[in-house]
C-alpha cells in the first residue's frame, strides 16, 4: 500500500533476450503478488488462447483409410498422419478465421519429401519447411494429397470431429492450433528504495515459428483485456483510484479506440442501446451471433444489425457463427 510520500514507482516492460521463436521479458517492479497474478494469467492464456491454424483433415489419392501403405513411400499412412502434425503454418491478417483451406501436396520420383514442397493457398506460409513428412523410395513413386487447413485454439482431438460429415476417402487428423509450445514464469523479489518487497516477472515464450513472441504476447494481452471489458458497465473507478494507476478519467476524454462505436459515425441511439448492454467496441460485437444479438439487445432490430455487419466488414470482423 502507498502511503504519503512515497514515491509511485510505474512497471516497465523490457526484452531481455528474443529472437523468432523465443523471448524472455522482464516485468518489474510489480506491487507484491502482482508478478504471480499476472504471470499465471498470461501463461494460460498463451498456452490455451492464442489462435493458430493446423492441418485438420487429409486425403490421399488411392488411400481408402490411414490403416494402409502406398507404394513406393517408406511411411505408413498413420507415419505420415503423424508428421503433417508437425507442420507450423503461419497465417497472414487477411485470412478468414472461420473459412477452411485447402492445401495441395504433389511430388514424384525418389527422394524425401518435407514441408517446403506444400503447395499453400494465399495467406498461408510453412514456418518450418525443413519438416519432414515423407520418403519416396521408388522413381515412379508418386504422392498427392489434399490438405484441409482451419483456425483455432488449443487442441482438437479425434473423437469430437464427425467422420459421417466428412467426404469419402477424407482422413481427420487431430489437430494442435496452439503455436506456443511452452511458456514459463518466474518471481523474484526486487529492491526498489527503502522497499524489498517488490516483484520482478520474468516471462519466457517459445513458439514453433508460425509467430513470434511479442505478437503473442500482444494478443494474450488483448484476450485478458476482453474479458476484463466484461465487468466496466458495472461503475467507473473512484477518481483518486485513476489517479493513483495513472489512468485519465475515461468519462471526461474523448474515445480514442479506432473500434470504438463512438468513433464509427453509427446513430447515437444505436450506440446508446449497445453500451447499456455493455457492448462498446466492433470487438465485443464479434463474441455475438446475428440471432443473440437479436435476443441480448432490446429495440435492435434486422436494419440496424445489418448496418453494424457491414461497419465489421469494414474492419475484417465478423459476427460470430452459430455452432
Amino acid at each position: 500500500m502507498m502511503t504519503t510520500g512515497e514515491l509511485l514507482v510505474r512497471p516497465q516492460i523490457r526484452e531481455v533476450i528474443r529472437d523468432a521463436r523465443y523471448a524472455k521479458y522482464e516485468i518489474a517492479p510489480l506491487e507484491p503478488g502482482m508478478g504471480t497474478t499476472l504471470g499465471n494469467a498470461l501463461r494460460r492464456v498463451l498456452l490455451n488462447d492464442i489462435i493458430g491454424a493446423a492441418i485438420t483433415e487429409v486425403w490421399i489419392e488411392g488411400v481408402p483409410h490411414e490403416y494402409t501403405t502406398i507404394p513406393g513411400v517408406k511411411e505408413d499412412v498413420l507415419e505420415i498422419l503423424l508428421n503433417l502434425k508437425e507442420v507450423a503454418i503461419k497465417v497472414a491478417d487477411t485470412v478468414n478465421p472461420r473459412t477452411p483451406y485447402t492445401a495441395r501436396l504433389q511430388v514424384q520420383g525418389e527422394g524425401e519429401v518435407t514441408g517446403a514442397d506444400i503447395q499453400m493457398p494465399y495467406g498461408f506460409e510453412v514456418a518450418n519447411p525443413e519438416v519432414h513428412i515423407a520418403t519416396l523410395t521408388d522413381s515412379k513413386a508418386f504422392l498427392d494429397m489434399q490438405l484441409t487447413i482451419r483456425l483455432g485454439k488449443g487442441y482438437l482431438p479425434l473423437e469430437r470431429i464427425d467422420r459421417s460429415k466428412l467426404p469419402l476417402g477424407t482422413i481427420p487428423v487431430d489437430a494442435i492450433f496452439s503455436p506456443i509450445k511452452k511458456a514459463n514464469f518466474i518471481v523474484e523479489p526486487m529492491r526498489v528504495g527503502l522497499r524489498s518487497d517488490y516483484d520482478r516477472l520474468l516471462l519466457e515464450i517459445w513458439t514453433n515459428g508460425a509467430i513470434e513472441p511479442d505478437q503473442a504476447l500482444v494478443e494474450a494481452v488483448q484476450t485478458l483485456m476482453e474479458h476484463l471489458r466484461l465487468l466496466q458497465p458495472l461503475g467507473v473507478a473512484r477518481r483518486f483510484v485513476l489517479q493513483e494507476l495513472g489512468v485519465s478519467d475515461t468519462s471526461e476524454d474523448s474515445p480514442q479506440d479506432p473500434l470504438d462505436l463512438r468513433n464509427l459515425g453509427l446513430p447515437s441511439q444505436l450506440v446508446n442501446i449497445l453500451q447499456r448492454c455493455g457492448i462498446k467496441t466492433l470487438q465485443d460485437l464479434t463474441r455475438f451471433s446475428r440471432e443473440e444479438l437479436l435476443e441480448r439487445v432490446a429495440g435492435l432490430g434486422e436494419q440496424r444489425l445489418s448496418l453494424l455487419e457491414e461497419k465489421l466488414r469494414e474492419h475484417g470482423l465478423w459476427f460470430r457463427e452459430e455452432e
